[in-house]
């Protein structure tokens, strides 16, 4: 648990969620189950880009100044509700964090800067931690069977906010009133989150998601669209509001999207901690460290444990959908993708962040020429999103093309269309022109494909 306040009884105080899609108010949910009170933050408000503005002066990192702003324009409007000393009292800030240098590593120690700012010195700043597998969720008193239930339980939450959001995307393109289909999806993420607050019991989970699939199968159209994979930077690419809604314009141009999962996400931290332990082991054989070989012999067991749950749950939330979006998951796992980067001598894996998952999936895509077994035999195009500015998606970026005119230089006939949008206080002004003819080569894309066939 990483943790920037000294204070006691966290889980007496209401946890604030950061919006980041309908996984925060999966989570929040979950979190409800444990009998802490915990609430989704408002997000793109006035307020919100006010005091973001007022800290972050230059477009360094757009999920930093959401995160930033939504949080204290939430406080300041409880602070003038309630008082100094009950705000401080009440809330807590959570949410997940990472490693490294760039914003989800920092969020914690820059957000608790501001917020010292703001005089909010007693408001804690907390949340697990990618090194612990998320496993750190609930903090002080609570078991460690305690935290490994409310995993569990935050496994769901991931599984099934993800298959929400790949349905509403399989039908919503179809539909001749798509806040028609908005609608039906809040309801349907209505009921999800009773079904976590109470305890998240896998068969209703299952019967939730045949009762979804019926609520969105009735907008499917006669024939499908070309299918673009919807991926890069999670915040972003998870945003809608902070995004311009890009998807649904994509979806204005006939296109069907599949945007990759936070289970996604979660896999790869897994597999980056089981990776990483399995080397400390073998430099505690090497210097005859007992103590710390059976120490993280301990935590390979917890990372394998927890990740053959995960693969379950998923599997079995996502079985009574399965057969209306089988045909949009067929792409490589994180494991395989990095594994064939490191391979080819194209990335190492002790990079780690999001850039490499961008990288391999564009790679394969590329190489295989886009064939996944969709309707049509194809994934279509590529749209690569990230925040303006971010280093990992600009790393991702420069290697996306230069693989792209490599494979290119060996394949000259290779045609698989990739667009890169970057979204902050200057959006690419050209973006919707970018994307018409996006579509456009996503339609060519997919006759060629045909041709082929």
């Amino acid at each position: 648990m990483n943790n920037t306040s000294t204070s006691t009884n966290q889980h007496k105080r209401t946890f604030l969620v950061p919006y980041m899609g309908d996984f925060s108010n999966a989570a929040s949910a979950a979190l409800r189950h444990y009998g802490i009170n915990s609430y989704v933050l408002p997000t793109n408000t006035e307020q919100a880009y006010e005091f973001a503005g007022k800290h972050i002066y230059t477009e360094t990192c757009f999920p930093l100044k959401g995160v930033v702003g939504d949080t204290l324009s939430f406080l300041h409007q409880e602070r003038e509700r309630l008082g100094k000393e009950e705000v401080e009292n009440r809330y807590l800030v959570a949410f997940p964090t990472t490693s490294g240098p760039c914003r989800f590593g920092k969020y914690h120690e820059v957000l608790r800067q501001f917020l010292d700012k703001e005089g909010f010195e007693n408001v804690p700043v907390t949340g697990p931690t990618s090194e612990t597998d998320y496993t750190d969720i609930l903090g002080e008193g609570f078991t460690l069977r305690d935290e490994l239930s409310f995993y569990r339980l935050t496994l769901k939450a991931v599984a099934t906010s993800d298959l929400l959001d790949d349905l509403v995307l399989r039908y919503r393109p179809y539909a001749r009133d798509p806040q028609e289909v908005n609608r039906r999806k809040d309801e349907q993420l209505e009921k999800l989150e009773n079904i976590l607050e109470d305890g998240g019991e896998l068969r209703r989970l299952r019967s939730w998601a045949e009762e979804t699939l019926e609520t969105f199968r009735q907008f499917d159209g006669e024939n499908r669209y070309p299918l673009v994979l919807f991926a890069g930077e999670i915040y972003m690419r998870k945003h809608d509001p902070y995004n311009g809604h890009v998807i649904e314009k994509l979806e204005q141009k006939g296109l069907e999207t599949v945007r990759t999962p936070v289970m996604e996400w979660i896999e790869y931290v897994n597999k980056i901690n089981t990776r990483q332990v399995l080397r400390n082991m073998k430099w505690a054989v090497r210097q005859a460290d007992v103590k710390r070989f059976f120490r993280e012999l301990g935590r390979f067991a917890l990372y394998t444990s927890n990740y053959r749950y995960m693969c379950r749950v998923e599997r079995k939330i996502a079985e009574p959908a399965h057969h209306a979006v089988a045909d949009r998951h067929n792409l490589p796992d994180p494991e395989t993708l990095i594994h064939d980067l490191e391979s080819a001598g194209e990335f190492h894996g002790q990079v780690t962040g999001e850039s490499p998952l961008s990288i391999g999936v564009a790679r394969y895509l590329m190489n295989e020429d886009g064939s996944n077994g969709h309707e049509d035999g194809s994934i279509s195009g590529m749209f690569h999103i990230g925040p303006f500015t971010c280093m990992q998606e600009g790393v991702a970026t420069a290697k996306i093309e230069s693989l792209a005119n490599q494979i290119r230089q060996n394949k000259p006939d290779t045609v698989f269309p990739v667009l890169h949008g970057f979204f902050g206080d200057s959006p690419n002004p050209n973006l919707e022109a970018e994307i018409a003819v996006f579509a456009e080569q996503c339609y060519q894309k997919r006759e060629l494909q045909d041709a082929k066939n």
